[in-house]
């Protein structure tokens, strides 16, 4: 998926283990000027990597960590 790929890039490229939504958000549409991520296309996409156990994310901190 576009989003995983962009993602990964983003979480690499800055070597992070925690990222706040809103940075990420900044992040992802840098790459996707074309077509930016909507703030409900972000949680949607988010709350399937929760899901999947490949990050978990803290709504209430807007925090994410990758696992």
């Amino acid at each position: 998926m576009r989003f995983n790929a962009i993602f990964s890039d983003v979480i690499r490229r800055k070597m992070v283990e925690t990222i706040e939504i809103d940075e990420l958000r900044t992040e992802v549409n840098n790459v996707c000027k074309d077509k930016p991520f909507s703030e409900l296309e972000l949680r949607t996409q988010l709350d399937r990597l929760d899901k999947e156990s490949k990050v978990m994310v803290t709504w209430d901190t807007g925090t994410i960590y990758c696992l």
